[in-house]
């Protein structure tokens, strides 16, 4: 806009009364413009410049709409105040943001835009682009401004209509499946697709499906507010744990539509698991009623259930065996009415009850118990408690006495059990099974029976309903005892644990006696014939009775004086084999009841050799009580006394001496005698000669005294030994004997004179191995007539270890000897001696010599069974097969604790014939040497 010069003050301002409405907003623009730093703040227009304008520039018109993405052509006119006036050519066009901005993207900014006129219609067009975006946004606008330099000329407003619609959004919860007692909230979000420039309020809130809230959950009415640019907001639905059993239960979260987004969420259900376990329904105990009133069994659930729970019930009838103690059967539809498929509801608090109709009667009976069973449950299970016992009191009449029936018994001789009857009977019937108890007893007074006499025993006697006797037997054993006549008592009773009512004089102590028919006794004692023994021991007489009495009985016992007796008894400092035993205890008893008593000889066992004795006692009943009892009899019993000793042995001592010297022969006597006893002996044989080489008795008695000690010295004879000046080897004398015991001869030896050579002893084996266990012959040569020992030790035996003996000979005629010794488990060094002339020590090994059995006992096996010879533990053993080329080893092992190995082979081919034989390796270090078995052979089955 161009102002007139005339109105034009020389201050170069327009007066403001002189302004139109042009001029307004021309000074508005300007303030504007300087406000936002696109013009200057202070327009300053001089009149040079004033005069200068010939025209104006407006907008036509000056709002304009366009819809977001598109182009918005704003139109500008030149309008001319003189006619004929030039458009300027130097004007500028801009942009500026309003709530629209371009650095936002809402359009595309214009900074220096140039404005070209049309010059037929002086009218230019400025185009400005506008953008599409995804905001929800309310609508928005900017300016157009026109410009001559610096200075605003026009300005258009352009308003960008919003072409997106409202966002769509999504409900999501952070779990959907959540547990009553874990889980405390449930987290709900809200997501916007997109951000808005719009206040979005989305109404949420939940609604019961099964879970109920306020019970099970907190509720939820609410709106979720989104604030400008927001696209999340979340809230929290509160669970509630309570102790009802509810089963899985679900609520809803649910949205509603709003202006502001597009689209409603999806509803979300949430599952409450229960953390309450299924309740159980229980009976909950017994029940009791009198005879025509209801039984109330209470059936428990053992928790909250929110649901009603339901339990069908049935009644049974029980058993005898399974009624409770002394309690009868009740009778369905007789002493209650039975129920099939009842039903008990629960619908508040845990209990109710189960009822059962019971019938009145005018019987006498006991307590009666029926069954109660609890089965399908609708919205529980079954506890363990699914029966009970209902128990139905009686009111009736009373009940029945009670009498034993019965007689004496006789006792019997049998010693076997006589049964006696005894009848219980009830006075009348009873409506209840009645037990009655009986208890047959004895005591300890005079005149009572013992557990030997009768059989204590107890029992029960059942009387069912409509039953009057019942019988029992006790067993009375018969004896040969000569005694008194005795009772026993049975005691009746109503029996223990049961409901037994009955009455009545005989329910008390009835007593029975049993008739005594036996004799009085006779007796006998035995006679004893024994060995005497080395040691002390006892001759133990029995007293026998031929049946028993009730009294105690006693006896004398006493030896018999004179006669033939030749037994002695001990008499302090006797000769030795003169004290046989010690006199006998003096009394003997027979306890009431027994049949026997024993009297004792003490029996004084000695090594002293002497004849077989005897001695005789008498025993005697001892007082008239006794004798009153018996048979008047006097019995003798007799003790023989065989001597089990050795008669004494003489044993010769070797004596060596010189020629010229007199030597005496002593004699050693072992053991002892009773009586006085002789010895004879000679001295004759061995390589002396009589006369020429010695001077002495030819015979010689050695008389040993009655009871001599063992181990005494007694001189044989003394022997002059000739003195020659014939150069001799030694000689020797040989002194044998008889007696009532053996001699054990011995040599006297002429000791080498004037230069004489001992002859050599030789030793040779028959073979240098024994083959299995057995003797081997040993030979050799020595001087004529000479006493020879053999000593032998194991092979491997410490060098230390001395030879043992292991047998003597003589050498004979000709100086020859033989002994024959035995081989077990190893080879021997063997040497014999003369004296102290020994021959050299030879080795004999010992060879094992197995055996081998051979057998088939089932298809394609062979068994083979090795024995040692000798069998020795743990020795190797190799078995081995004939292939037809050669023996190969089929198997190997060692020997067992018996000597034997066993071996079973198999896959061999039925029909074929197979051979084996074994090697069974010795022990060198022992003298035991390696060999093989027998070979053996089988056709495979």
């Amino acid at each position: 806009m161009r102002y007139q010069p005339a109105h034009a003050a020389k201050s170069g301002s327009v007066p403001f009364m002189l302004r139109g409405p042009k001029s307004v907003r021309t000074v508005l623009s300007t303030v504007v413009a300087g406000a936002i730093a696109f013009a200057p703040a202070v327009l300053i227009t001089s009149p040079a410049q004033a005069a200068a304008a010939m025209g104006d520039a407006d907008f036509s018109p000056a709002t304009y709409t366009v819809n977001e993405g598109e182009s918005v052509t704003l139109n500008l006119d030149w309008d001319t105040v003189n006619a004929g006036a030039t458009p300027a050519s130097n004007l500028t066009w801009i942009t500026v943001d309003g709530s629209a901005k371009a650095a936002s993207g809402d359009y595309t900014a214009v900074t220096a835009g140039t404005v070209t006129f049309d010059s037929g219609t002086k009218k230019a067009k400025l185009i400005v682009d506008t953008k599409t975006d995804a905001l929800d946004e309310a609508d928005e606008t900017f300016k157009v401004r026109v410009l001559d330099g610096a200075t605003t000329i026009d300005e258009a407003t352009v308003t960008i209509k919003d072409t997106s619609a409202g966002p769509t959004y999504t409900m999501t919860a952070d779990k959907v499946n959540v547990n009553e007692k874990t889980d405390t909230t449930v987290k709900v979000t809200l997501k916007l697709t997109t951000a808005s420039d719009n206040a979005v309020q989305i109404p949420v809130s939940t609604s019961d499906v099964t879970a109920k809230q306020g019970s099970d959950y907190t509720k939820v009415a609410k709106t979720v507010a989104f604030s400008a640019g927001d696209t999340e907001e979340s809230f929290d639905v509160t669970l509630t744990d309570d102790d009802v059993y509810e089963g899985a239960q679900t609520f809803t979260i649910n949205a509603a539509s709003d202006p502001t987004v597009t689209g409603v969420a999806t509803p979300i259900t949430i599952t409450i698991t229960d953390d309450e376990t299924v309740p159980t329904v229980s009976l909950d105990g017994d029940a009791t009623a009198l005879e025509g009133a209801d039984l109330k069994f209470p059936v428990k659930l053992s928790g909250k259930s929110e649901a009603p729970v339901t339990v069908k019930y049935d009644t049974s009838d029980l058993t005898a065996d399974t009624v409770g103690a002394g309690h009868g059967v009740a009778v369905a539809d007789k002493d209650y009415t039975k129920v099939t498929g009842g039903t008990v509801t629960i619908t508040s608090g845990t209990t109710a009850n189960a009822i059962v109709k019971t019938s009145p009667d005018a019987l006498d009976e006991r307590t009666e118990d029926l069954r109660v069973t609890l089965s399908a449950p609708s919205g529980a299970t079954l506890g363990s408690a699914k029966t009970a016992t209902g128990s139905i009191s009686d009111t009736g009449s009373t009940p029945p006495s009670v009498t034993l029936t019965g007689s004496p018994v006789e006792e019997g001789s049998s010693g076997a059990a006589t049964k006696k009857t005894f009848v219980v009977k009830l006075s009348k019937e009873s409506g209840i099974k009645q037990v009655v108890h009986y208890d047959v007893s004895t005591k300890s007074a005079a005149g009572d029976a013992s557990d030997q006499d009768v059989t204590a025993t107890m029992g029960d006697l059942t009387f069912n309903p409509g039953e009057l006797e019942k019988t029992f037997t006790v067993d009375v054993i018969g004896d040969k005892i000569d005694e008194s006549n005795e009772k026993f008592y049975i005691k009746l009773s109503a029996a223990l644990g049961s409901d037994s009512t009955v009455t009545g004089g005989d329910i008390k102590e009835n007593t029975v006696t049993i008739t005594d028919d036996d004799d009085a006794p006779t007796y006998t004692v035995n006679d004893i014939d024994m060995t005497e023994g080395d040691q002390a021991s006892v001759a133990l007489y029995t007293i026998k009775l031929s049946n028993p009495t009730d009294t105690k009985l006693t006896f004398d016992i006493t030896k018999n004086v004179g006669g033939k007796d030749t037994a002695e008894s001990a008499v302090p400092g006797s000769q030795a084999g003169t004290s046989d035993f010690a006199l006998p205890v003096a009394t003997a008893t027979i306890e009431a009841g027994q049949t026997e008593g024993y009297a004792f000889v003490l029996v004084n066992g000695d090594d002293v050799f002497e004849s077989t004795e005897k001695a005789t006692f008498t025993i005697t009943p001892k007082d008239a009580g006794s004798i009153a009892a018996l048979t008047t009899k006097t019995a003798t019993a007799s003790l023989t006394l065989k001597d089990d000793d050795t008669a004494p042995q003489l044993a010769v001592v070797p004596v060596t001496g010189n020629e010229g010297e007199t030597v005496d022969v002593m004699g050693v006597v072992t053991g002892q005698a009773q009586a006085a006893t002789s010895f004879f002996l000679t001295l004759t044989g061995g390589t002396a000669t009589p006369v020429s080489d010695y001077d002495g008795p030819g015979a010689v008695s050695v008389p040993v005294g009655a009871g001599a000690a063992s181990g005494l010295s007694y001189k044989i004879a003394s022997v002059k030994l000739v003195d020659d000046t014939t150069p001799e080897t030694a000689e020797t004398i040989q002194v044998t004997g008889v007696g009532v015991g053996t001699v054990k001869g011995g040599t006297i030896t002429i000791a080498e004179s004037d230069g004489g050579k001992p002859t050599p002893v030789t030793l040779k084996s028959s073979a240098s191995y024994r083959l299995g266990v057995g003797p081997i012959t040993l030979s050799g040569t020595a001087a004529v007539g000479a006493n020879l020992t053999l000593w032998g030790k194991p092979v491997g035996a410490p060098e230390d270890k001395a030879y043992e003996e292991l047998g003597t000979t003589t050498a004979n005629s000709k100086g020859g000897y033989i002994f024959k010794p035995e081989f077990t488990t190893t080879g021997w060094w063997f040497k014999v001696t003369d004296g102290e002339n020994a021959s050299p020590a030879i080795k004999v090994n010992l060879k094992e010599d197995p055996d081998l059995y051979l057998r088939s006992s089932s298809k394609g096996a062979a068994t083979v069974s090795v024995y040692g010879d000798p069998r020795v533990p743990g020795l190797s053993v190799r078995v081995l097969r004939n292939t037809g080329s050669g023996w190969v080893t089929a198997g190997s092992g060692k020997l067992d604790e018996n000597g034997k190995y066993v071996r079973t082979f198999t896959g061999l081919r039925s029909g074929s014939s197979v051979s084996y034989k074994a090697l069974i390796f010795g022990d060198s270090d022992v003298g035991l040497l390696t060999n093989y078995s027998n070979v053996a052979s089988v056709t495979i089955r």
